[in-house]
């Protein structure tokens, strides 16, 4: 089921189907050098021969997980961004939606943050450039809330990015304790500690 572009708090699954979920399996398990066509294939179940049906090489598979995960959080950083309210009220929902897209997409947003550097360079350019536009947005709402007297910074872009960088890390170890609990206290705690790095009114 492809996820509902019109509420970007829900999470249904994605729809990689059984050969990109063997791979995604396999890259984070063993990464994507360590992960073989052979045992995608068996976490498929199908014999390798018939992956190419699908996807002609592994990096071609790593590229369509990225483009995924990519696509998956663009759309909602620009739900946020786009929507009516205070832009101070907006960056909350933004850094509630960051934590909670790295817990709930976790696995898919681990391999897209740790195999950069594993995509061919074309693949990557095209990553970073994907990248750099979400982040364009999210500085453009820091600006819009400097500018309306909410955030006290000279430079809001930099803390900005430093806020993104904090939440896209929870991608990288597992939550302990109560799946529900626990995402709703980390994603507080997020906000706040972001409010302060933006130095904004109380």
């Amino acid at each position: 089921m492809a996820p509902d572009k019109h509420d970007w708090t829900e999470y249904p699954p994605l729809p990689v189907g059984s050969v990109l979920a063997a791979a995604l399996d396999q890259f984070v398990r063993v990464g994507y050098h360590g992960a073989s066509m052979r045992d995608i294939a068996t976490g498929a179940g199908m014999k390798a021969s018939s992956l190419y049906n699908h996807f002609p090489s592994k990096q071609a598979m790593l590229v369509r997980l990225v483009e995924m995960m990519l696509e998956d959080l663009s759309w909602r950083i620009d739900a946020i961004v786009d929507q009516e309210g205070p832009a101070d009220q907006r960056f909350d929902d933004l850094v509630r939606c960051l934590v909670a897209f790295h817990l709930r997409r976790q696995e898919i947003a681990f391999v897209a943050l740790s195999e950069l550097r594993s995509l061919q360079p074309q693949h990557r350019r095209s990553v970073q450039e994907g990248r750099r536009a979400m982040q364009n947005r999210i500085d453009e709402l820091a600006v819009e809330a400097t500018s309306a007297g909410r955030f006290h910074l000279n430079d809001p872009a930099l803390p900005a990015r430093a806020v993104v960088r904090m939440c896209n890390s929870l991608c990288q170890e597992p939550v302990a304790g109560d799946h529900a609990g626990s995402h709703r206290a980390l994603i507080d705690a997020h906000i706040e500690i972001a409010r302060r790095m933006m130095n904004s009114c109380p």
